[in-house]
């Protein structure tokens, strides 16, 4: 799930707990990031699981920036018990998949099931994300 844990104008630290399992979301993410026009630098430190953003304050906006990863990475958006619950309906709807071979990132190809199991984690991610922001909690 990815949670903005601090925020100055000009910086923000997010903590995405898929980082600990995926070591090539790293990269991607600060690739990704990084390519956003308002980032000026991005950190990422897979063992404390956090992404540090340095933004210009006065053209970006953490919420952009957080959608950002949660539009290009769904994964990235689920909470580790979604996670748990997708690579579950996978294993449901393929007996011949075991949990090594199941890789959470690489969507294309996953078994049908898996993407319906993350579609519907990631939907209730965003929901719950917008919900919150609505709300200001």
């Amino acid at each position: 799930m990815v949670c903005c844990v601090h925020h100055i104008p000009g910086r923000v630290r997010f903590r995405i707990e898929a980082l600990r399992d995926d070591t090539g979301l790293a990269e991607r993410i600060r690739e990704q990031v990084s390519s956003l026009a308002v980032v000026t630098a991005v950190e990422v430190n897979r063992h404390a699981r956090s992404v540090v953003v340095h933004y210009q304050p006065q053209e970006g906006r953490v919420g952009e920036i957080m959608d950002h990863i949660c539009i290009n990475y769904p994964v990235a958006a689920l909470t580790p018990m979604a996670q748990r619950a997708a690579r579950e309906a996978v294993m449901a709807d393929d007996a011949r998949a075991t949990p090594s071979s199941i890789r959470l990132p690489s969507l294309p190809n996953m078994p049908e099931g898996f993407s319906r199991a993350l579609g519907r984690a990631a939907s209730q991610a965003v929901v719950k994300t917008l919900v919150s922001r609505l709300v200001g909690v």
